[in-house]
This record gives C-alpha cells, sequence and structure tokens, in this order.
C-alpha cells in the first residue's frame, strides 16, 4: 500500500501535496508564521497534518483519488490573513478514473473566494447563522459546478464514467463536509470515539429512494440495490450502487435517474477535543467500522507508524484509499 504525508507548511494543491517531504518533529514550528516567512502572526485554527494510503485491491485499475490541500489560499489574497485554511477530498472513481482525477485537481477551486474570506466565528448570531448558510450554498455550488464540467467533458469526448467525492474544507476553527456518494469520513476524539460526520448515499435508503422515484427514477436489486437508467435509444440498461455522484452522464443527460451531485453539508467546531479525521473510500468502511478505522488511527499515530495494507486494506478486493487529518492546536 502507497503512503504520504504532508503538513501545512508546504503543500497548497494536489501536486505539491504528493510532492510534500516526510513530516518531522519540527513541523509545529510554521504555527505562527506566514508562508513566505515574512511576519509572525497569530493564526486562527488548528494547524493540520495529513498523511495518506492507497492500494489498488484486486481491480484492474485504480480508480481512486485524494486532494490534500494544507494551505488553501483564496484567489486574490495577498499575504496572510490570520486565518488557517485547508480542503481534503477522497473521490471514488468507477467506469473510469477521469473523473476522479478532474475532481481530485479542481474541486477545491469552484469554492467563491469572497465565502473563504468571510469570519467563521463571528460573535453576532445571526452573522453566524448567514456565514453557514453562505457556506452550506457555496460547498453545494461547488459540487454542482465541478459536476458540470465532468458531465460537458464526458458529453463531449464519450467517457461514461462518475465518481463519488467526500471533502473536508476549514475555515479558522470551523469544519464542513460535503459529500455525494459512499465514500465516508469520520472524526475521532480525545476520549477514543469515533463518529461518522456522513452518512452514505445509498439507492437503500428511504430518502433516496423516495427522491429518486419522485422524478421518475429506476431501483432494482441486482446483487445490492442500484439506480437503473434506460439508454434513449439502445436495449441497454446502466446500473449504479450509490444515489448521488460525480459524473455518470447515463443517469443525468438527457433523462434525469434520481443521481444527484448535490452534496449535504454539515458543521462541526474544530474544538482541542478533536484528535483525527479519516476519510476515505467505500474499499476500506466494506471491511472496517467506523471505531475500528479510529482505534487503528489511534495506534498508528501513538507509535509514529504509517498507514499499511495491514491494517487499513484488511483483505478489499476493492481501489481503498484513506486520508488520516490532525489538527494541531
Amino acid at each position: 500500500m502507497g503512503s504520504e504525508s504532508t503538513s501545512s507548511g508546504g503543500a497548497r494543491d494536489l501536486d505539491s501535496a504528493r510532492a510534500s517531504p516526510p513530516l518531522s518533529d519540527e513541523v509545529s514550528e510554521a504555527a505562527t508564521a506566514t508562508a513566505d516567512g515574512e511576519a509572525n502572526i497569530p493564526l486562527v485554527g488548528a494547524q493540520v497534518v495529513v498523511g495518506v494510503a492507497f492500494e489498488q485491491g484486486q481491480r484492474a485499475y485504480m480508480e481512486d483519488r485524494y486532494s490534500a490541500v494544507t494551505e488553501l489560499k483564496p484567489f486574490g489574497l495577498t499575504g496572510c490573513d490570520g486565518v488557517r485554511r485547508s480542503f481534503l477530498g477522497v473521490y471514488d472513481g468507477h467506469n473510469g478514473d477521469w473523473a476522479a482525477q478532474f475532481a481530485s485537481e479542481r474541486m477545491h477551486t469552484f469554492l467563491a473566494p469572497d465565502v473563504l474570506l468571510q469570519d467563521s466565528s463571528p460573535s453576532c448570531p445571526e452573522r453566524l447563522t448567514r456565514f453557514n448558510v453562505d457556506m452550506e450554498t457555496s460547498l453545494k455550488k461547488m459540487y454542482m459546478d465541478c459536476d458540470d464540467e465532468i458531465l460537458n467533458s464526458t458529453a463531449a469526448e464519450g467517457r461514461r464514467d462518475g465518481s463519488t467525492a467526500v471533502c473536508v474544507l476549514q475555515i479558522g476553527g470551523a469544519l464542513f463536509t460535503a459529500h455525494a456518494g459512499d465514500s465516508r469520513a469520520v472524526v475521532s476524539y480525545a476520549d477514543g470515539r469515533t463518529r461518522a460526520m456522513t452518512e452514505d448515499h445509498k439507492p437503500s435508503m428511504s430518502n433516496e429512494r423516495r427522491r429518486i422515484t419522485a422524478v421518475g427514477g429506476k431501483i432494482e436489486f441486482c446483487g445490492c440495490w442500484r439506480v437503473i437508467a434506460d439508454h434513449p435509444y439502445k436495449p441497454v440498461r446502466a446500473a449504479l450502487a450509490v444515489s448521488r455522484s460525480l459524473g455518470d452522464i447515463d443517469f443525468k443527460r438527457p433523462k434525469d435517474s434520481g443521481v444527484t451531485a448535490e452534496p449535504d453539508v454539515s458543521r462541526y467546531e474544530l474544538t482541542e477535543d478533536i484528535n483525527f479525521i479519516i476519510l476515505a473510500s467505500d474499499g476500506m468502511w466494506d471491511v472496517i467500522r467506523d471505531q475500528e478505522a479510529g482505534d487503528i488511527a489511534r495506534k498508528i499515530l501513538a507509535t509514529r507508524g504509517v498507514l499499511s495494507e495491514g491494517n487499513m486494506h484488511r483483505g478489499s478486493s476493492d481501489n481503498v484509499t484513506v486520508v488520516v487529518a490532525m489538527y494541531l492546536h
């Protein structure tokens, strides 16, 4: 299983995240410095340190991708404004890897810069409510805009692939999750508890089933519950085991089969009792429960070990990608 690591001292995009050097004991020294070291400015929010592991499993291709933007700088911002921002994501591709690759490189670029520059913890309750509403709207638009780009490209080039997406955005002391599909994020607390931050989008879920059938979509059991799309002029059908995704043009154009890229969005306070967050594709969650994943990651972090095939893969036949993020206060 491959593994990589990065901290908020360096990576600004996917490529630089993957090229970052191993973590050292000196990583926390950047806590109050600007990216270019110009001045010491107290920063709002915890510093994120990220580790990544991935394994192809028994699949013919690796279709998972991830993003680890540990210093997310809004477009147009010069210097340091004292707010830590980061963006993490896991994308589980199917029927090809193009949609997952595109999302891993471009998803965060669809975020509106003005929203990223808002105060994440305003003292006024009305302003806090407005900030949360703006962030939910912006994250949903980010997913839908990314989906439109993928669909337009797949239509032009004849691809049929799609991808799930689970993302965690940090703005100062606030964490926002956004997800479409069955890639999942969990949070592990100082007392040892691990809890899901997202709920998988499956056709078997009653609320997803109602939403799909309300627009005339079909759901059938084919090994598991799947959304069915009839081809507009060929006697073939497509079947999808998730009810929300990026891409998957057969389920969206020209006929809406009920599959959407619109994510569910939630806010969490980045408090000191949060030890770490795990984002992973369903290749891991199919074989490891949330609490067990947290326990494994906690032991690895306690011994300064690395994620490996023996502890996070557990014999899964699917692609597996795991991102573990520690927030250093």
